[in-house]
């Protein structure tokens, strides 16, 4: 709008015109452009008919000093705006502000015209409707388990409801979701196609992932009293799962008129190598979720003297416990050949960590005991053990008050949470 008024101005008024080019610029983003391409395009018609029309024709000479008034001290930058064998007419010339904040202090001597901006980009929360105050459309997302298979861990549902408030004039224009995942959370293929299938059925014109990004697009005929109401399937990338990121945000925003636009945060629990992966109760399967959680990791043996041996993802109950009580916390490879199974890197007991060890060892297990992570069978295993002996003359005696398991983050954690609650030994 203020892109046209300047256009009429300069045709019937001039004089008015420059007030409104300077407001113009100012609404100009780092990159030179604005909030949306129609505004951009219009915005730069606007504002090159008013370069053309204060352009004199003189020989550009002018030079630009910027000095920082900031913490680091005051410093200074000459630009140079200048025609001849250095052209720099339409050249950008920039200059990384030295430290925040600070006072910039401009001036100029020469002939010539310059544009001077000064950026700062950071990021900022979403913002908070103020009280009283409602957004002209409702969204809502739900996170529900994965609808084809409640058990698999790594996909979820996501369903998505978006419509026009009750009392607020329906959108006419096209509209715009965008659909920030959470981090290592991306739409299944299978998703994006039914997604594509169902356009015409939910009015979208439009629906656009971009992965580098990891956003989606999704671009509505129009808003109404009728929600719009579809559901988005995604999976979860093991090499880029975290345990507990941060929430997302989805923005539904009318295409012409960015000012009317609402917004919902969401999240997305990491269950997979957790506690929280318990499989959902079929129908017809009478067994409860007490039978499920006692499921036993521990291999069996015939001696209650036997170590824990847990061959999954799983933490024991104990373990915080038992490693405040333990010896030592060794993190290394079982299941070699030769002489020696064990090769112990690292102990976690002590404050300091003792890296570098590089123990070689074999291992003692009580009579009738066994662990599928100790035997030499297949490719060595990365492990942690937790014992109440540490390792002497190159044997590790694993008695009933030792842990043997597999290496996960989860078990990491634990170990450094258990240095909060117990005393640990200092290095010896």
């Amino acid at each position: 709008m203020a892109s046209y008024a300047l256009m009429a101005y300069l045709q019937f008024s001039p004089h008015h015109a420059e007030k409104i080019a300077l407001w113009l610029t100012r609404q100009r983003n780092s990159f030179g452009g604005f909030s949306s391409t129609q505004d951009t395009v219009v915005a730069l018609d606007a504002l090159s008919q008013f370069a053309a029309s204060v352009h004199s024709g003189d020989p550009a000479g002018l030079k630009i000093n910027v000095i920082f008034n900031g913490t680091a001290g005051p410093s200074s930058v000459e630009f140079n705006v200048s025609e001849g064998e250095s052209n720099t007419r339409f050249l950008l010339q920039s200059e990384p502000i030295p430290a925040l904040p600070t006072t910039l202090h401009i001036s100029t001597s020469g002939t010539g015209c310059a544009l001077v901006q000064a950026n700062v980009r950071y990021n900022k929360p979403a913002r908070a409707y103020v009280r009283g105050e409602k957004p002209n459309f409702t969204l809502k997302i739900y996170t529900r388990l994965y609808q084809h298979d409640r058990n698999k861990c790594d996909y979820r549902t996501m369903l998505i409801k978006i419509k026009s408030r009750r009392g607020h004039t329906v959108s006419k224009g096209m509209g715009l979701l965008t659909l920030r995942m959470v981090t290592s959370w991306s739409p299944t293929p299978r998703s994006l196609a039914k997604l594509e299938r169902l356009l015409p059925k939910i009015g979208i014109k439009k629906a656009d992932y971009v992965e580098e990004e990891g956003v989606l697009h999704i671009y509505f005929d129009e808003f109404g009293k009728k929600a719009k109401r579809f559901s988005v399937d995604i999976v979860q990338s093991q090499d880029l799962r975290v345990p507990r990121p941060k929430t997302a945000e989805a923005r539904v925003v009318e295409y012409y008129e960015t000012g009317v636009t609402t917004f919902q945060k969401y999240r997305i629990k990491t269950t997979c190598g957790s506690k929280t992966k318990i499989p959902k109760k079929k129908k017809g399967n009478t067994a409860t979720k007490a039978t499920i959680q006692k499921a036993s990791t521990v291999s069996a043996n015939t001696s209650s003297n036997c170590p824990e041996c847990i061959t999954t993802l799983d933490i024991p109950a104990n373990f915080r416990s038992a490693v405040c009580n333990a010896s030592a916390v060794y993190k290394g490879l079982a299941g070699r050949t030769g002489l020696h199974s064990l090769k112990l890197g690292q102990d976690l007991r002590p404050k300091k960590k003792l890296f570098g060890l590089r123990l070689f060892a074999s291992y003692q297990l009580p009579p009738g005991c066994s662990c599928p992570l100790l035997s030499p069978v297949g490719s060595p295993r990365k492990v942690f053990i937790v014992t109440s002996r540490k390792v002497s003359q190159k044997l590790l005696i694993l008695d009933r008050n030792s842990i043997i398991m597999k290496i996960s983050r989860k078990a990491r954690d634990e170990i450094r949470a258990a240095k909060k609650t117990c005393p640990l030994q200092e290095k010896e």
